[in-house]
């Protein structure tokens, strides 16, 4: 296994702190990448590299969304369309998944 992509940031910080316990060097013999870019994977050691929210979109989508809501005079009775609305994350690019030079494993092919 080269790497894993772990469901939320804190989750990946469990998976490197287990990975280091067992020896395992983190990015060295394993990549981990996380999800949320919460304030503590940018100050763990590695720092996590994660993938990160639109929060400001999303929440002035949030909001846009309501206002439409209000102003079109719902009523709590009346069944609503559903909405599907996708937001583009970004990719924060930090050590844990970053293989130094030399120190990526050959990989030779099975018989």
């Amino acid at each position: 296994m080269d790497a894993v992509f772990v469901a939320n940031d804190q989750m990946a910080l469990s998976v490197m702190q287990a990975a280091c316990q067992t020896g395992i060097s983190i990015p060295d013999d394993l990549g981990v990448v996380g999800f949320d870019n919460i304030a503590e994977s940018a100050y763990f050691w590695p720092p996590l590299t994660t993938i990160q929210h639109d929060q400001q979109s999303l929440g002035k989508i949030a909001v846009e969304e309501i206002i439409k809501i209000i102003e079109s005079g719902w009523q709590e009775r009346e069944p609503m369309e559903p909405k599907s609305i996708m937001l583009t994350p970004t990719l924060v690019v930090r050590q844990s998944s970053i293989r130094h030079k030399g120190k990526v494993k050959e990989v030779k092919p099975s018989k």
